[in-house]
């Protein structure tokens, strides 16, 4: 009852600016039809200048239980988790304790590769192996493999290289697990307590963690959601992990600093309020997240060359110029049964968060690019 109070105040006190840029009651019907389909669950934040201006959930946390989602709820944000593990690297190089283009393996014991440097993991211009293929396969599936074990492989096997580091780009989730563990070794302290205590805890996010975990099994913690699929032959919702297609989880399941991070459509609207302070890191430093890779020949690199907008990358951030929105700094995520999107708008003061716990899915893609469009329509009018 206090949620749905909520929200009709926030449509009773920001009516005109709803009405104008946002398409409220296209949003919602957008998202309340999803939701009847079984195409959509979770929550949607918008907010402007820092303040919601569109919040509501749909569906439930837990189908199973009928458990409905609180404030408070939180997520797996998946690969979103990547933006914190960069944070926590930027923290470190403003302390002088390391820097973007000092060689990793100074700070990886044994780590095969010399030639690749901390700002090439950050922008994944790596050229770090492929992992699904190529290593994951070859892990001891009977055991929860993480980031020591990666590390091993790498250390034993020295799997070539994908292209010379600087001369292209990959999307290397390892490369985030690797810098996680440089977290480690250069602070003293777990990746876990680190963040806490010099990224969550001073930013006042009380329900987002940094776990050394993405099984869920392994999560202790009540208000997370749970990440859903939904079965046809069924007619029901299921929990997504224990699909066999998603036995991963498993053996996978020890990862940590590509997508371990769980948080609250609340709590990351506190963060983007963090990041436009500058409260946890000056402006300068912030910056640098935002400064797109480049390769050998100082030339930007285009992520998607079949994108016209033509896509960069930060420090755990896509980037692009779009023609209505402005500058738009983004990530999406993938986890077992939770989708996420993360989007930050400084030209617009906008931010989406968008925090759905079914399974990733056309139709699930389908809903989030229809929102944008509804969105940037909104803009497009003013």
């Amino acid at each position: 009852m206090r949620y749905k109070l909520f929200f009709s105040l926030c449509l009773l006190f920001n009516g005109l600016l709803l009405s104008a840029q946002f398409h409220v009651e296209k949003l919602d019907s957008l998202f309340t039809e999803n939701s009847k389909q079984n195409t959509f669950s979770g929550m949607v934040l918008i907010a402007r200048d820092g303040k919601p201006v569109f919040e509501k959930s749909y569906g439930y946390a837990d189908y199973k239980n009928n458990k409905p989602f609180q404030t408070n709820t939180t997520f797996q944000i998946a690969s979103v988790s990547k933006q914190f593990t960069a944070f926590g690297i930027m923290l470190l190089q403003a302390k002088n304790k390391l820097k973007y283009d000092d060689k990793a393996a100074k700070y990886l014991p044994g780590f095969p590769y010399d030639n690749i440097t901390i700002r090439q993991m950050l922008h994944h211009t790596s050229g770090l192996p492929e992992f699904w293929e190529k290593i994951r396969p070859k892990l001891n599936h009977s055991i929860a493999n993480g980031n020591k074990e990666l590390l091993q492989y790498l250390i034993v096997n020295k799997p070539p290289l994908e292209f010379e580091p600087g001369t292209s780009w990959m999307y290397a989730d390892i490369g985030y697990d690797l810098l996680a563990m440089i977290i480690e070794n250069v602070s003293g302290q777990s990746y876990e307590k680190f963040m806490k205590r010099n990224i969550f805890r001073p930013a006042g996010l009380k329900n987002t963690h940094a776990l050394m975990v993405t099984d869920i099994r392994k999560i202790n913690n009540k208000t997370l959601a749970y990440g859903h699929t939904w079965s046809d032959s069924l007619k029901k919702f299921e929990y997504a992990h224990l699909k066999e297609a998603n036995d991963f989880v498993f053996y996978l399941g020890n990862f940590y600093g590509d997508g371990s991070v769980i948080s609250s459509a609340r709590d990351l609207l506190k963060w983007d309020e963090i990041l436009n302070t500058n409260k946890l890191l000056a402006n300068g430093y912030m910056q640098q997240a935002y400064v797109p890779a480049r390769n050998n020949n100082d030339s930007v690199i285009i992520v998607n060359k079949n994108n016209q907008l033509k896509p960069v990358y930060g420090f755990g951030w896509s980037m692009v110029q779009h023609p209505v929105l402005g500058r738009m700094y983004y990530h999406n995520g993938g986890h077992p049964g939770f989708t996420t999107y993360y989007l930050r708008c400084p030209d617009k003061k906008l931010t989406v968060i968008f925090l759905c716990n079914l399974e990733s899915s056309a139709a699930v893609s389908a809903v989030r690019t229809k929102m944008m469009e509804i969105i940037t329509q909104g803009y497009s009018n003013n």
